[in-house]
């Protein structure tokens, strides 16, 4: 949904029937939130909307906007997209994986086929079953345990939230 919502179906519309008005459309869009970004970063202070929901949305956006950017737009893409990566190793499970499926995004816009296998793998390793938590300060273990409930953030059961999300988004990956 919202502003990217409304460019990737923009981006997909042209990708049928290109249109030289709605190419302008996609590129002003992208040129408008750019700038939105550019001056209200500042104003959230939640890491995850930063390293993990804008490189995100901007890969959807960009895969499906690739043909219509200039090489300007492209490169601030690539730019926003590499945040999930630059942070990817401070993250366990869910919040790994999904970084990391920014980060396949991102490789795949690059055309970077190395940090796409790396990252794929990345993505692999977080479906698993995990041990159990060896403290409720433990991060290191969260996850799959070997009864099919979903820890994270130390010993505390995710009931819908990434549990469902590793599964849900792991098979969309």
């Amino acid at each position: 949904g919202g502003h990217f919502g409304h460019l990737v179906s923009l981006a997909l519309a042209n990708r049928i029937e290109e249109d030289p008005v709605r190419t302008a459309a996609i590129r002003r869009g992208y040129d408008y939130w750019l700038s939105y970004y550019a001056t209200n970063r500042s104003k959230c202070s939640n890491w995850w909307y930063h390293q993990l929901e804008i490189p995100r949305v901007t890969g959807y956006f960009a895969l499906a906007a690739e043909p219509y950017l200039t090489d300007a737009q492209k490169a601030s893409a690539l730019a926003a997209m590499k945040l999930a990566k630059d942070n990817l190793n401070s993250y366990v499970a869910w919040n790994r994986m999904m970084m990391a499926y920014d980060t396949v995004m991102r490789a795949v816009l690059a055309e970077d086929e190395t940090d796409y296998l790396n990252y794929a793998q990345v993505i692999a390793d977080q479906i698993v079953i995990v041990p159990g938590a060896t403290s409720y300060t433990d991060e290191t273990n969260a996850g799959l345990k070997p009864d099919y409930s979903y820890l994270m953030h130390a010993a505390q059961a995710q009931m819908g939230n990434y549990g469902a999300a590793i599964i849900e988004d792991g098979a969309e990956i």
